[in-house]
């Protein structure tokens, strides 16, 4: 740290220890307020992302099951049974035998695997369910799983997919409105701290104005005493002993 920055903060320290009470206290409330409105909104995210993310992990778990039950049973892929509730909602299932063609695919709309797999992210982010790979192809944002399989005497693949594109986006608009209220609470809190500090500090200047107005014009004049036993009351009390 070079000099001129040590300087820096220690005229910045200085000016904070100088500034009147009132400030010090708005600062100091806007600061905790924003502390709280700052940790409640990580901790919505933090818990929307998890459910969100898990359940659609979950999803693509509870449909690679399914699927391998019933190819267990002896059902093949363009059977009645495997149109049957197999897949969960959302889910895209296409298999693939070695020589690369398509032995069954539910979205054929969908982007080609190819593609697909070149945009699977080397590193997905800590919300990604485990044992799933995470895609981000242009606007679309994927779960994607592959399962290898022996169906009809051939190595085949079985290639799990499920959009969490909604789940992205409703969690980004969310972080962008979080944004807002948070700063929206800081000037609240800003303006609710130096209210309530003035209001807090009246009696103390009420008290300081009496003191110099005796100090010039009357020493016989005595400071009112509040009827609420409180520190004000106590320092008015003894005030008035230093005079008696």
């Amino acid at each position: 740290m070079s000099l001129r920055i040590k300087r820096r903060l220690l005229r910045m320290i200085s000016r904070l220890r100088n500034l009147r009470i009132s400030t010090k206290l708005t600062l100091i409330y806007a600061a905790i307020l924003c502390s709280i409105l700052l940790f409640t909104s990580c901790m919505t995210v933090a818990g929307l992302y998890f459910v969100l993310y898990h359940q659609a992990g979950i999803e693509m778990e509870i449909s690679t099951r399914q699927t391998l039950s019933c190819l267990e049973r002896g059902n093949t892929f363009d059977s009645e049974a495997f149109r049957d509730d197999v897949l969960m909602p959302g889910v895209i299932l296409r298999v693939i035998d070695d020589s690369g063609r398509v032995l069954y695919d539910n979205a054929a709309h969908f982007p080609p695997l190819r593609e697909v797999q070149r945009h699977v992210e080397a590193n997905p982010p800590l919300w990604a369910h485990p044992g799933l790979q995470v895609v981000n192809l242009r606007n679309l944002r994927l779960y994607y799983e592959k399962v290898p399989i022996i169906y009809n005497g051939k190595n085949c693949e079985m290639h799990f997919l499920k959009t969490i594109t909604a789940e992205n986006n409703f969690l980004s608009m969310l972080e962008r409105s979080l944004i807002v209220t948070n700063l929206i609470g800081l000037l609240v809190a800003l303006l609710a701290g130096y209210f309530i500090s003035r209001r807090i500090l009246r009696p103390i200047r009420t008290l300081t104005q009496a003191a110099r107005e005796i100090e010039i014009t009357d020493l016989d004049r005595r400071i009112e005493v509040s009827p609420a036993r409180d520190e004000l009351s106590e320092l008015a009390d003894t005030f008035n002993h230093m005079l008696d």
